[in-house]
């Protein structure tokens, strides 16, 4: 009987192929689309600045310079239609035709929840993730034209984006275990052939970051922007142990516990097949290592953000392969892809919260704003600093409830206004509020006058056009 519904199971998984996938990517894509910028978004659609070029991320730059003439417009929804649409180039490589669960692992990466947030970041930020991947499982039987095109490829994805060095290395070990356990003849051979490649994009990296910082220096660019370039260019041991410290716990605070014990019980499951245990182990190391190491090698900024987690998804591809190719009993295969399919459709109920929990989040701050500026009456040309953290966001019980399910959206949905004066003046703009942003200067005042006593703020005066907001 169970090996009845087993066999059932495989046939449901292979006839409904294309439904399965149309459905994960509607998913996944959907509740994206009437998503309101995203953090650095603000800036960019306020200032009219691209940005993108000093971050080493020229394809995407020139994107914008190119087809909206140098400015920077909201083509959001064209952005998550062509990014849906290019995913599905993957299956062009031969592993991801034989079994479209690579697919759904690999995109099943909680931490993509960021990338697909930015209006106009995403497009290089998915293109890099989508071209890492293709460029680690590229294969040609001339080893030559083999690295040319995986080494063309990765750095393509480079300067679209710096987190593909993590997709592309955990990717090489994953398709490194399936040419292992396949096509044991050619797995030496194109297992030094990326290698090479991934060394390569390395040093290719580091070239574009510095060739980037000494173009800002000829040509005039701003202190800010060469600092930030200098940082991506260094190496620094002491924030390369700290970040990875960080990281280990941003991942474990991301999710939720029943997605910590698929992970677990995935992992303890190899005892099961009981070959190559040693094998399995030390590639996961390999890959878990790598989930950190080439992003960091690469910047020393200490930014530690669920955005640059790519290795994460290789990281969970890599105990798919394991446990579905090391094995030919089919119950045991399709429990490993049923188990993996409970995981996804948990990660797509995260997404789907947190778009929901992000909108009420800029309804609520937004409001606090114009509950201001209906206060004040007249906001022409009014001075307005804002000091303290936001509370409010997570103490909203719609929110808190959300978070707690998924508490990843703790880690992904940031308030909008903070300390820095452009992104605050962003969210003004953006919300046809008539506020100037300032820095808050609240320690060296003596006398305020209090305007307005929120549950979550202060509102003070300071002088006739100068006012205060001081989140408790």
């Amino acid at each position: 009987m169970i090996k009845n519904f087993f066999l059932e199971l495989d046939v449901f998984f292979q006839e409904r192929k294309k439904i399965i996938i149309l459905g994960f990517l509607l998913a996944l894509y959907l509740p994206f689309i009437n998503l309101p910028p995203y953090y650095d978004d603000e800036i960019r659609f306020t200032y009219g600045v691209i940005g993108l070029f000093e971050q080493g991320r020229i394809i995407p730059d020139l994107f914008f310079r190119f087809v909206t003439a140098a400015q920077v417009a909201d083509v959001y929804i064209f952005n998550l239609v062509f990014c849906a649409l290019l995913s599905l180039i993957l299956f062009k490589l031969k592993y991801f035709k034989e079994n479209y669960f690579l697919f759904i692992v690999v995109f099943s990466n909680a931490f993509l929840m960021e990338n697909l947030s930015y209006h106009v970041d995403i497009i290089g930020m998915m293109m890099a993730y989508i071209f890492g991947i293709y460029a680690a499982f590229y294969e040609n039987t001339d080893l030559k034209k083999m690295f040319l095109i995986s080494f063309l490829l990765s750095s393509f994805s480079l300067i679209c984006y710096q987190s593909s060095l993590n997709i592309f290395a955990t990717s090489v070990v994953c398709v490194g275990v399936l040419d292992w356990i396949h096509h044991k003849k050619t797995f030496r051979s194109n297992l030094i052939v990326r290698i090479l490649a991934y060394v390569s994009m390395i040093i290719f990296s580091k070239v574009i970051l510095i060739t980037i910082g000494i173009f800002l220096k000829w040509y005039g660019g701003d202190i800010g922007r060469l600092h930030y370039v200098e940082k991506r260019s260094t190496f620094d041991l002491f924030a390369f142990n700290e970040q990875i410290q960080r990281y280990v716990f941003l991942i474990y605070d991301s999710l939720n516990v029943t997605q910590l014990s698929i992970i677990a019980l995935l992992i303890c499951s190899f005892v099961f097949i009981r070959k190559h245990f040693y094998y399995y182990f030390l590639t996961l190391f390999i890959c878990g290592f790598l989930i950190f190491f080439p992003y960091v090698f690469v910047d020393a900024f200490r930014l530690v953000q669920p955005r640059v987690l790519y290795g994460f998804g290789g990281f969970l591809l890599l105990i798919y392969i394991w446990l579905y190719y090391s094995t030919d009993h089919l119950c045991f295969k399709n429990v490993i892809n049923l188990m993996f399919l409970i995981y996804s459709i948990i990660f797509l109920c995260s997404v789907s919260a947190y778009s929901n929990s992000y909108q009420k989040a800029i309804e609520l701050e937004s409001n606090v704003y114009k509950k201001i500026a209906d206060t004040l009456n007249n906001t022409d040309d009014v001075v307005m600093q804002r000091c303290g953290f936001n509370t409010m966001i997570f103490n909203t019980k719609y929110v808190a409830v959300n978070a707690t399910a998924f508490p990843i959206i703790r880690n992904v949905i940031r308030s909008s206004t903070s300390h820095l004066v452009r992104r605050t003046q962003g969210i003004y703009d953006l919300n046809n509020l008539n506020f100037i942003a300032q820095r808050c200067t609240y320690k060296t005042l003596v006398s305020k006058e209090l305007i307005l006593n929120d549950r979550y703020y202060h509102l003070y005066k300071l002088d006739d056009k100068k006012y205060q907001i001081v989140y408790k």
